[in-house]
């Protein structure tokens, strides 16, 4: 699923997305391709259930009845156009508390610190073609001096069994620590 890349992108104090509880880094971010750990795991091993033998699961497999415990980490993506543009289908409760607000509806780029907008779009991009998507560790450092860090799963869902058209996914936000100093 990952092949361990890493990438640090910049970061400012005034670049920033919506109003979010999670701090405007301070510095850089880094992005790191990990496999998925703690709940994350139960939705890959979901994903692929649904999937059975198709190279994808559909949308309609998904079922949030069978996931309760999962939801409030969930995010459904669409994919319009080619390139394609990511719009936000359904976004986890414990997901619109870090992100400051509910961005459900929105559309994914204008929703993501524009520091890190591109890595970010390129990241879900890499999802939709990656035959089991891509999980992704960020962390940085808040004005407050601690270190921020979630993982974020991202998986590929196809209505025609052809194309991606959709990503299921969540986000698994860890606690802050204090910065070795």
């Amino acid at each position: 699923m990952t092949d361990g890349r890493m990438r640090v992108m910049g970061g400012s104090p005034s670049a920033r997305a919506a109003v979010s509880p999670l701090p405007t880094p301070r510095g850089e971010v880094r992005f790191e391709a990990s496999a998925p750990e703690g709940w994350l795991l139960e939705a890959l091993g979901y994903w692929r259930r649904q999937r059975g033998g198709r190279r994808w699961p559909r949308r309609a497999d998904i079922d949030p009845i069978d996931i309760p415990a999962l939801l409030p980490g969930i995010i459904l993506l669409d994919l319009v156009g080619a390139p394609p543009r990511f719009r936000k289908r359904l976004v986890g409760s414990a997901i619109v508390e870090k992100e400051g607000g509910d961005t459900t509806g929105r559309w994914l780029d204008e929703c993501v610190n524009p520091s890190i907008r591109e890595e970010v779009l390129r990241q879900h991009r890499e999802a939709a073609e990656a035959p089991e998507g891509n999980c992704y560790r960020v962390a940085f450092t808040g004005a407050d001096g601690k270190l921020y860090s979630y993982q974020r799963l991202l998986l590929p869902l196809s209505g025609d069994g052809q194309r991606v058209d959709m990503l299921f996914g969540g986000a698994r936000f860890l606690p802050p620590v204090a910065a070795r100093r």
